[in-house]
């Protein structure tokens, strides 16, 4: 049980390092930590962090404009039925999806998107 409370922590620590990574714009260093922080929480099966840690990565990507990877993520995101509970994470996740959507020319599929709303 220790073991895992560790590692909870320890993760804990790592997302909030994120956000002072993502700022220096240390992008690849910021995307090895979302591999190990994404492999981990599907390990404990916390399905509603995987889903914020996938739209996190998602973002990340966007920010870089690398529009077809954070698309892969932010659908991960919406497929988890834990993540859509929360009805402001949702609709964030739904934004960015549209706005990649819309970068890659996928103007349909953007469409789709908006029409869940």
């Amino acid at each position: 049980m220790q073991s895992t409370v560790i590692s909870i922590a320890s993760i804990g620590v790592k997302l909030c390092s994120l956000s002072t990574i993502a700022k220096k714009k240390k992008y690849k260093e910021a995307e090895d930590i979302f591999i190990e922080i994404i492999d981990y929480v599907k390990k404990i099966d916390d399905q509603e962090l995987l889903g914020i840690v996938y739209y996190d990565a998602g973002f990340i990507q966007s920010r870089q404009n690398r529009h077809k990877e954070a698309l892969e993520y932010f659908k991960k995101a919406l497929r988890l039925p834990a993540y859509r509970k929360s009805a402001h994470s949702y609709v964030s996740c739904l934004y960015e999806t549209v706005r990649s959507c819309f970068k890659e020319n996928l103007t349909d599929e953007g469409m789709k998107y908006i029409q869940k709303v």
